[in-house]
């Protein structure tokens, strides 16, 4: 109240009920995912994480879709749905402080985001599972017009083929993580590795990761029968071996009657 009453400029104060997900950025907090209004971004005032004014909110165009996750990338606020990303850029909403407005803008993407933890930075991109199951990675073009856009980061995977046999209604399950230049992805039963040097994709089964967290140099997952489990040193799995197949590429060398297994 002693907020509200100091500043007559911002209005009335404004307490989202229940929200799914906070973030801070720049001395605000952004919080969204509201059971009553699941299409706005709330946004705390400067360095005053309790006081949102009425006048701050942005509101996504209303329709079907919900806020699904938010994030930090480019100096920006990356807002999910299913469907569609959103970006909200700015210092602040008032036309005499000398400073960038509050702008929404929707991104040119190709699906929204898959849930909130389907997305890590990753070097200078944000790579992210869509809503559709396809991997994306999310680039900032020239610094000075803040254009961002995607782009798919590998057209030889399709969850929804052989070896993933991944569904629609699994997509929402997602944890990802980003760990010593590799891009881990659990859905369902299945982890996938990105290696960001090599470009190409490794495939695991039997982590059966829900969550992850890089602790101390080293990686740690809560599997579905809540453990928490790390790589070991031995060729061990809770104790027992496990076993491992590799499979390469087929190599013509050029020539039809050269194929290698």
């Amino acid at each position: 109240c002693a907020y509200e009453m100091e500043d007559t400029y911002s209005g009335a104060n404004v307490i989202p009920s229940r929200p799914n997900y906070i973030i801070s950025h720049d001395g605000r907090l952004y919080i969204s995912g509201s059971t009553d209004d699941n299409d706005s971004v709330f946004i705390s005032d400067i360095q005053t994480p309790f006081y949102f004014p009425a006048v701050l909110p942005m509101q996504l165009p209303s329709n079907a879709d919900k806020i699904v996750g938010l994030t930090v990338f480019d100096s920006c606020v990356i807002v999910g749905r299913k469907y569609d990303i959103y970006s909200i850029r700015g210092t602040t909403n008032r036309l005499d402080a000398g400073m960038e407005l509050f702008t929404l803008k929707k991104l040119n993407t190709h699906t929204g985001f898959a849930n909130n933890d389907c997305f890590d930075l990753v070097h200078n991109y944000l790579f992210f599972l869509g809503h559709d199951g396809v991997a994306y990675a999310l680039s900032a073009g020239r610094v000075d017009e803040h254009i961002l856009a995607t782009q798919v980061i590998s057209r030889q995977i399709n969850l929804r083929n052989e070896p993933f046999n991944i569904t629609s209604t699994d997509y929402s399950t997602v944890a990802t993580c980003y760990f010593q230049d590799e891009w881990y992805v659990s859905i369902a039963d299945k982890v996938l590795v990105y290696n960001y040097n090599m470009r190409a994709w490794t495939m695991y089964t039997g982590l059966n990761a829900r969550s992850f967290k890089a602790i101390k140099y080293e990686l740690v997952w809560g599997n579905d029968e809540g453990r928490m489990a790390k790589f070991g040193g031995s060729y061990l799995d809770f104790g027992k071996p496990y076993d491992a197949i590799w499979r390469s590429k087929i190599i013509y060398l050029d020539s039809p009657t050269y194929n290698k297994y």
